[in-house]
């Protein structure tokens, strides 16, 4: 598992900080043109992730404060990938398995899988890193993509 995670899924250049969306639209749009410019998913991501987040929301409440995790079909995909952004303030998203409950995400992990039977391995460790108290301040916290992306490596390894 760490192999397929370290090697293929989280890259330096995926993990993106203090960047400003005025809205979920606008990150899907703007996290969905990026992604496909580096050659991370197809021409359909964009309306495929819009689509399935609307159904589907991934808004979740954690100890530490509300992360998502919009994902799409792996036909989408061109190369796995697990992009972390930190807005500069927080997107409303949609509860997920509640369409009626709001969140207010500060951490989004836009995953991108082409073998759908690794998402419920990356999914599992995400959640559980959503309880650790020292990986959500890190990922909340710090300054700088690196630190975030040698947190991350270190946790999954």
């Amino acid at each position: 598992m760490t192999e397929i995670f370290t090697d293929q899924l989280i890259k330096k250049n995926l993990i993106k900080i203090n960047q400003h969306y005025e809205s979920q639209e606008e990150f899907f749009k703007q996290i969905s043109s990026w992604l496909q410019e580096n050659n991370y998913v197809t021409d359909t991501f964009l309306g495929a992730i819009t689509e399935r987040e609307r159904q589907f929301p991934t808004g979740l409440h954690t100890p530490y404060f509300d992360v998502a995790i919009p994902h799409t079909d792996p036909k989408h995909i061109e190369k796995p990938f697990i992009a972390v952004v930190r807005p500069d303030s927080s997107i409303d998203f949609k509860e997920m398995g509640n369409l009626e409950g709001n969140t207010s995400v500060r951490l989004i992990f836009v995953i991108g899988f082409k073998h759908s039977e690794n998402q419920l391995i990356i999914l599992q460790k995400l959640m559980s890193m959503f309880s650790d108290q020292n990986m959500m301040n890190i990922c909340l916290n710090s300054n700088e993509e690196l630190v975030i992306y040698n947190a991350l490596m270190e946790y999954f390894d």
